[in-house]
């Protein structure tokens, strides 16, 4: 809502109300870091992916998992 008001022709004042109401209601997840981390040697890799850890000189990778 705005208001203009002329007091004389060098005078003006001016009004501005503004008014929000805003709700909401999410679901959202946290991730954690549990520590969770998966050497290079771990036996349940798939070999292209130890051969890339290899070829790129990574030792490890965290491991995050995020639960609905």
């Amino acid at each position: 809502m705005d208001t203009d008001y002329e007091i004389n022709d060098d005078h003006k004042i001016f009004t501005e109300i503004t008014y929000v109401d805003y709700q909401s209601n999410g679901e959202s997840t946290p991730v954690f870091h549990t520590g969770n981390y998966i050497e290079a040697d771990n036996a349940f890799l798939p070999e292209a992916t130890r051969q890339l850890m290899t070829d790129t000189d990574m030792e490890y990778f965290n491991l995050y998992r995020i639960d609905k």
